[in-house]
């Protein structure tokens, strides 16, 4: 049909966006939370903190939920000091360079992806990854990690990750 969304019309996902995904807003113009698939990949619309290290991320970056209420509302940190300390929550990959804490934007959660930094650790192709204890980045999962799992190398010279973040 006409003006429908491939599928929408079998009750498939339709999809209706203000931004674009390199776009980011001081304003929620997507509804925080919300999430968009988009050529094999998933993305959520997320409210930014710099955290206590004020520090400005770049597309590629990692970032976790921010700790206690992170999940629930929607917003994360590329500072591992202000994710869970014990067991950060991975959240996804930024699509954008941000330099103003409360900006809104767009995070890959799940799809391939191409990592600014390299997972720390000695990573190999089809490694297991979790949050890292190094700012924005990404870590090699080992047998005593207690974080979830939230994406695997697949080809680790490129930085190039399969992401598998939660909603």
């Amino acid at each position: 049909m006409a003006g429908q969304t491939p599928g929408s019309a079998e009750g498939g996902l339709s999809q209706s966006y203000v931004t674009g995904l390199t776009e980011t807003s001081l304003t929620d113009l997507e509804g925080v939370g919300k999430v968009r698939y988009e050529n094999k990949k998933w993305y959520k619309w997320v409210k930014y903190n710099d955290g206590t290290a004020d520090l400005d991320v770049v597309a590629g970056d990692f970032v976790n939920y921010l700790a206690a209420t992170g999940y629930k509302n929607s917003e994360v940190v590329p500072d591992t000091a202000d994710a869970d300390a014990t067991t950060p929550f991975g959240a996804g990959v930024v699509q954008a360079a941000v330099t103003v804490t409360a900006t809104f934007m767009w995070i890959q959660i799940i799809g391939f992806a191409t990592l600014s930094l390299d997972p720390t650790g000695t990573p190999g192709d089809s490694n297991a990854l979790t949050p890292s204890a190094t700012d924005k980045a990404m870590a090699v999962a080992t047998a005593s990690d207690v974080e979830h799992i939230c994406g695997h190398t697949t080809d680790d010279s490129a930085k190039e990750v399969y992401l598998d973040c939660p909603w």
